[in-house]
């Protein structure tokens, strides 16, 4: 747990805060919105928008916006990146890719911006290439948000949950339900999916 809090926060201060394994509940929270892009019919890539809490909003300004202009110039993105982001690599970026119910990996990020609102919260967008373009009208596919040991809480964004890039309005949709086959904190919180359906 304390590897994974550092991986997290990606700076060593804040796991002194840490309680124990037994009492793990979430430090960070976010709303998501995910977006479907795709190719030729095709689901290419996977588009996040993280919304952040304050508080580690907060962290994120004080550690990394150096002179203060409320905005993450090239230089300070780079070491935000490094610090408080990359890390999350080794978690899959939170993000599990169900194809006719099993999983898949999803690819590496390609691109990743961050940016601080007037409301002082930061939200983080970043793109994740698929290892293989995907066809909805073939194959199931959903899409689940979350963290496996619950130090940080994910949930669809209640407004604005889901996108889609590439395709004409109207031409594919989405559910989002819990996933009965999935509950982290000692089986008490379920997790979310998203399902794709794309007309034929």
């Amino acid at each position: 747990m304390l590897r994974h809090w550092l991986a997290i926060v990606g700076v060593a201060t804040l796991a002194l805060s840490t309680p124990a394994p037994s009492k793990a509940h979430p430090h960070v929270w976010i709303d998501s919105i995910v977006t479907f892009v795709f190719e030729n019919g095709r689901v290419v890539a996977i588009e996040h928008e993280w919304k952040l809490d304050e508080f580690f909003s907060n962290f994120l300004v004080e550690s990394f916006d150096r002179d203060k202009n409320r905005r993450f110039d090239p230089a300070e993105l780079a070491e935000l990146r490094k610090g408080a982001f990359d890390t999350l690599k080794e978690f899959g970026y939170f993000t599990y890719l169900q194809v006719n119910g099993k999983a898949v990996k999803v690819g590496e990020v390609e691109t990743f911006a961050a940016e601080l609102f007037a409301d002082d919260t930061v939200t983080y967008r970043f793109r994740q290439k698929l290892a293989a373009a995907l066809d909805p009208r073939a194959a199931k596919i959903a899409v689940s948000v979350h963290d496996e040991t619950y130090f940080v809480e994910t949930r669809v964004d209640p407004k604005d949950p889901v996108r889609f890039k590439g395709i004409a309005d109207g031409a594919c949709s989405y559910q989002v339900r819990d996933d009965p086959t999935k509950k982290i904190y000692m089986g008490m919180v379920p997790t979310t999916l998203i399902f794709l359906a794309c007309a034929k």
